[in-house]
């Protein structure tokens, strides 16, 4: 833990003394909140009430994207500058392996990195608090941020700061992380899509939800001219019903799970290439007269760039074996939703297809219907019907046929005369 608390202190000291963490901090606090202080400013010209759920769905509009933005470039350039220093040659003289390493430099990143990723959510539950204060309607609670912040905040966070330590780890250097950590999160899903598209799965890449970003600045610009079709659908139309985490949750698996199978292999793969150690290869010798003498030497220089480390650690191989789990994991869960919302479509297609079940008769009509329930504990609902049928018709009917909200079933049916098969 003391080990731990000093690469805490060490980064926060660091980054704290840096011209360009300042201004991308700086930066990333006043994009993430402006979407906010609009809502507050303009909160006595909109018909609707705008309470605490409008204020942090309009900032969510923007923020996984920007804190997907920040994490990889704070945590990339974190890795280069001590590239740059030469700081990675006095690990061999530490007693800790380099999956010790760089797990400690991923927390050490955290530290910086979730406190930066609240602001702008705290500055839209302060400009909430001050909106209620200002004679606004209802409350504020914590739920429409903290909940939010800790579903689609915080794992990109993670995610992205780990996928720029494995990346610019493994490339040596900004530019070559950048170009890797696009083929990574770009042209390798599309490959794996276009395999997997044999066997009718897809996975879902939209994590970011770029489209949400793009619309909330098209609507921000559109306040200017009051005719744009864009001006009216500021700010969003939320709901202040309890934020419940359940159905998001499960959702939001199908985008997180390639992001986070790819950060885990990069973070896995990097412990091999924290260079404590020069790896030991066989030069090629290229003639000097050869025709291409500069392609090959190019590719000498990538070969020895790209070559692991030799003799890793016990800890190190084990370090390698769990970000594999984990990427396998990942990537079974997405395939396996995949295949249950498959099983479900065809359930419902066939079912759809069959013969329907027999109408009830057009004589037999209801009568007097009372309908008692309760709602809660938690998704529960409670119902008891009291249902009247009335037979208008000469021939004596014995079927009927309903239709069921399918998040509802039947726990008992009783007839008041004769008998009742359901």
């Amino acid at each position: 833990m003391r080990l731990a608390a000093t690469f805490v202190l060490h980064e926060l000291r660091t980054q704290g003394r840096s011209l360009r963490f300042r201004v991308l901090a700086a930066l990333y606090a006043a994009a993430g909140s402006g979407p906010a202080v609009v809502v507050w400013l303009r909160r006595e010209q909109v018909e609707m009430a705008v309470g605490a759920g409008t204020y942090a769905a309009e900032t969510l509009e923007v923020l996984p994207a920007l804190t997907a933005v920040l994490a990889f470039l704070i945590s990339l350039d974190a890795i280069t500058r001590e590239q740059d220093e030469g700081a990675w040659s006095t690990i061999s003289l530490a007693g800790m392996s380099s999956a010790g390493y760089l797990l400690r430099r991923w927390l050490a990143l955290q530290a910086l990195l979730l406190p930066l990723t609240a602001i702008p959510l705290a500055a839209a539950a302060v400009a909430a608090v001050a909106a209620v204060a200002d004679g606004g309607p209802g409350t504020v609670a914590p739920g429409p941020f903290v909940g939010p912040w800790l579903m689609h905040v915080v794992p990109i966070a993670l995610t992205f700061s780990a996928l720029a330590v494995g990346v610019g780890t493994i490339a040596g250097g900004a530019l070559n992380a950048f170009l890797l950590g696009a083929f990574a999160l770009l042209v390798l899903p599309q490959l794996v899509n276009a395999l997997l598209g044999r066997f009718g799965i897809h996975l879902a890449g939209d994590w970011l939800v770029v489209g949400r970003l793009l619309r909330s600045f098209n609507r921000l610009m559109a306040l200017r001219s009051p005719d744009n079709p864009w001006s009216h659908s500021f700010p969003l139309t939320v709901s202040e019903s309890p934020y419940d985490a359940s159905v998001p949750g499960e959702q939001y698996l199908a985008g997180a799970a390639v992001p986070v199978a790819l950060a885990a292999a990069a973070l896995g793969f990097a412990v091999r290439y924290l260079r404590r150690t020069r790896p030991d290869v066989r030069p090629w010798r290229i003639p000097p007269e050869h025709p291409l003498r500069t392609f090959l030497a190019t590719l000498a220089r990538l070969r020895e760039r790209y070559t692991p480390d030799p003799a890793p650690a016990r800890m190190d191989r084990l370090a390698l074996a769990l970000a594999l789990m984990v990427t396998a994991g990942a990537s079974v869960l997405i395939v396996g939703r995949a295949r249950h919302y498959e099983a479900l479509g065809k359930a419902r297609f066939e079912a759809e297809a069959a013969e329907g079940t027999a109408p009830t008769p057009a004589d037999v009509v209801p009568g007097r219907w009372r309908v008692e329930g309760s709602l809660g504990p938690g998704r529960g609902v409670a119902l008891a019907v009291t249902a009247e049928m009335r037979n208008l018709g000469r021939e004596p009917r014995g079927h009927l046929a309903f239709e069921l909200n399918p998040g509802l079933e039947i726990a008992e049916v009783r007839a008041g005369e004769g008998r009742l098969t359901l």
